[in-house]
């Protein structure tokens, strides 16, 4: 397996964060990247901290030439919950266009008033429309108040934008046609049952009829008419789920939403969920901790689920992360299982949070430290695994490559490509790299995962919310 760099993008700068979304001009797909010299900016009040360089936004073809550029200020807060980023075509002209959350009230980055749905013109970056952002959540507390979505999906054939405010109490969404001529509004209040909402948003076609839904949270809203097809343990969770992702067993078709729950805690609720098709529970795990991660990984015995507890606490000052504490599922019934990396290499830099150092322990436990996150490179439909120092290893615990840099975004990268891809950055530096195998043969177990088109389109939404990070979306399905 030769996995290598197949694209490089110089973003000109020294990087500290970087999202990225593919861009459909005509049949041309392009690289859209979001980026600052700062690294994310997070609206909690124990992690927010004052940027020191502003957000850009720039246009590359496949090739790594630049298209064009364009800085959003100092007003527009450096984060991807204040100036979430979507590409799609809902003119219907054959181009995506861009949208986000612009702030247009100079030297107040706060501001609320001044905030506004934008769209650029794909091709130039020009402004092409402008409408006020809604302003449901301005007398929220800091944290609640700039927690802000956008997404998109297709209803019978037909475009429609999702934009959205708030997560973890009140929660507003709102739904466009094409020309942005309104659909449906809907408000979920704090005081409603029902989950609230995730950091993560996939959408796609649960029952199979042409209109799409959005997971928000555990619920399964219409972007039809933004009626809940379901909501998963309406009556007895109210919290916030950090991970939702859906996927289907393939020997008989039958999808399945996985889910692993950050609040609502210590009432006996169960932390980690699998839910069928219709909202119902499958099986469950766990009565407290804060379930920070989660993702599906899949192997030569199937779907594995991994969830992981990290308790945070408060130590002089400042919030505190321990060690996550990681556990493995069979997807389907919910029995524990191995590790998906049965071998731990001798020269593999296991580290823990609080030592920083190498662990020591027996095979068993540095196979659950491993801080790994599933990927096809192949498209074998086993999955290989990379963790954050850029290693990337087999089921077999050997090491295939080494690929420095941060994760950006992973999966159909590229559409044409075969394979899982892998884009990343490492901060400081300026430059941008995509990995993969390209010679590889897909198998059709792989074809068959991916001709539903989830992952392809769901790319769209890795510049919003948390869609991009910890293979998430890309180990879906």
């Amino acid at each position: 397996m030769n996995i290598r760099t197949i694209a490089e993008y110089d973003l000109g700068r020294p990087l500290g964060q970087v999202r990225s979304i593919p861009i459909q001009l005509g049949t041309e797909e392009s690289v859209l990247f979001v980026f600052s010299a700062e690294k994310n900016v997070d609206p909690g009040e124990e992690y927010f901290h004052y940027p020191q360089d502003s957000l850009k936004i720039a246009l590359f073809t496949r090739r790594g030439e630049r298209l064009w550029e364009k800085d959003l200020g100092p007003d527009n807060i450096p984060g991807v919950w204040f100036v979430p980023v979507i590409a799609f075509d809902l003119d219907k002209d054959g181009n995506d266009e861009i949208y986000y959350v612009n702030n247009i009230n100079r030297g107040h980055p706060f501001s609320i008033v001044g905030r506004q749905l934008q769209k650029l013109d794909a091709r130039t970056g020009e402004p092409c429309g402008a409408w006020p952002w809604p302003r449901y959540t301005e007398e929220e507390k800091l944290s609640l108040c700039y927690r802000f979505y956008l997404a998109c999906g297709y209803v019978q054939g037909e475009p429609v934008l999702i934009t959205a405010q708030g997560c973890y109490t009140n929660m507003y969404l709102q739904a466009w046609n094409s020309g942005m001529t309104p659909r449906w509004t809907r408000n979920i209040l704090d005081a409603e049952p029902g989950c609230r909402a995730s950091h993560v948003c996939p959408v796609l076609d649960i029952n199979k009829d042409g209109t799409d839904e959005i997971l928000w949270g555990e619920r399964a809203v219409s972007l039809h008419d933004g009626t809940d097809l379901f909501c998963c343990d309406r009556e007895s969770f109210h919290g916030h789920s950090d991970i939702v992702i859906p996927f289907i067993d393939h020997s008989n078709d039958n999808l399945y939403i996985y889910t692993c729950r950050e609040d609502d805690d210590g009432h006996g609720i169960p932390r980690v969920v699998v839910y069928d098709s219709q909202g119902n529970r499958v099986w469950t795990d766990m009565t407290r901790g804060h379930m920070h991660f989660g993702w599906l990984a899949h192997t030569a015995d199937g779907i594995t689920a991994m969830a992981a507890r990290v308790d945070v606490s408060e130590v002089d000052g400042h919030m505190h992360s321990a060690e996550p504490i990681r556990k493995f599922y069979n997807a389907f019934t919910g029995e524990e299982a191995a590790p998906p990396v049965r071998a731990v290499p001798a020269s593999y830099p296991i580290k823990t949070a609080e030592q920083g150092t190498a662990c020591a322990g027996d095979a068993h436990t540095k196979l659950r430290l491993l801080d790994i996150y599933p990927i096809d490179f192949d498209g074998d439909s086993i999955d290989e695994f990379f963790d954050k120092d850029g290693i990337i290893l087999n089921s077999a615990g050997e090491i295939l490559a080494r690929a420095e840099g941060e994760p950006i975004r992973m999966g159909k990268v590229f559409a044409d490509v075969p394979g899982d891809q892998l884009m990343l950055f490492t901060p400081g530096r300026q430059t941008v790299q995509v990995w993969g195998c390209p010679e590889t043969i897909e198998s059709e177990a792989y074809k068959k995962r991916h001709s539903t088109g989830f992952h392809t389109f769901n790319q769209k939404l890795m510049a919003t919310g948390y869609n991009n990070i910890n293979s998430v979306l890309n180990s879906a399905m």
